[in-house]
């Protein structure tokens, strides 16, 4: 991509915002030589505000400072180099530069989902382009961010800047247009092929389950025979042994249920503080469940 591309796309009816993205090489240090992780990338202002995360600390940079060393943290940056120092007006080197941070982005709101994870919102460090153009070797644009217009047809669009972008690419198409749909329809793709093979590991985990329980139940019928003959001496039913077996059985089921339920729990707070992923545990699914736990154990128990 070249700042012909960037220029061109700038003028499609319909785009409100457009930053080119240059990705920076190089460690991360702070003072007192520690060092973090992330991607750095050149653009410019738009591009920083694009990020739907907003400012905690200090503020963007203006368009009049493309040329200026500043530096826009994300929040693990800063805590991973100052802890709970304030950021703002730190010295950091990246590529063997000196850049001043000016801002902190606040950590992304996390709804549960896989999208903050693949695209990484609190992982970026933003330096204005202008710098980075003239500081950095071989730096080129290596994405082509926009914002647009709702109220213009997305397909129509996406016609347009393809057909825009194959003119100036000789009729070669050597870029690609990701849009939030597709961005969405890889996370939904991804989430089904877990959400197969946890059902079939599921699945497999409650027959083992079932057998367990069945096995459980009939030694127990063997070893209490004395007991059933005493009761149906003393007038018990057939219905009234079974429907005692079947009550074992679901209590047996339950109470493994439960304590599934509270070792899940546990794994899925520690993923939501050691990962960028929420889990959820909603009602409905404690009570499907311990649903499938009473039907395992009924279904079993009887068998």
């Amino acid at each position: 991509l070249t700042d012909k591309d960037y220029q061109v796309l700038k003028a499609v009816p319909g785009v409100e915002k457009i930053s080119a993205a240059l990705f920076v090489s190089g460690t991360i240090e702070g003072k007192n030589k520690k060092t973090a992780s992330g991607l750095v990338i050149g653009t410019n202002r738009d591009g920083v505000i694009m990020n739907p995360t907003p400012l905690q600390e200090g503020r963007y940079f203006e368009e009049s400072e493309s040329d200026q060393n500043f530096c826009i943290l994300g929040a693990k940056q800063k805590e991973e180099l100052f802890g709970k120092e304030p950021a703002v007006g730190q010295m950091l080197t990246i590529a063997d530069r000196k850049w001043k941070v000016l801002g902190v982005l606040a950590k992304p709101q996390n709804d549960g989902s896989l999208g903050n994870a693949i695209f990484g919102l609190s992982d970026f460090i933003y330096l204005p382009e202008g710098a980075v153009h003239r500081d950095v070797k071989n730096c080129q644009i290596n994405r082509i961010v926009l914002k647009t217009d709702y109220k213009h047809p997305a397909e129509k669009m996406l016609n347009t800047m393809t057909q825009t972008l194959m003119k100036l690419h000789n009729g070669k198409e050597e870029f690609g247009l990701i849009t939030q749909k597709k961005g969405l329809a890889l996370v939904i793709k991804l989430v089904s092929m877990a959400q197969a093979l946890l059902v079939l590991i599921a699945a497999i985990s409650l027959f083992v389950a079932g057998v367990g329980i069945m096995n459980i139940m009939l030694v127990t019928v063997t070893e209490r025979t004395r007991e059933i003959g005493i009761r149906k001496t003393v007038g018990a039913r057939q219905k009234d042994i079974f429907w005692q077996f079947l009550t074992e059985a679901v209590v047996l089921s339950i109470l493994g249920g439960g304590v599934g339920l509270a070792l899940s729990t546990a794994i899925c707070k520690l993923i939501a503080r050691f990962s960028m992923l929420t889990p959820i545990i909603t009602p409905v699914v404690i009570g499907m469940g311990m649903g499938l736990c009473l039907t395992v154990g009924v279904i079993f128990g009887v068998t």
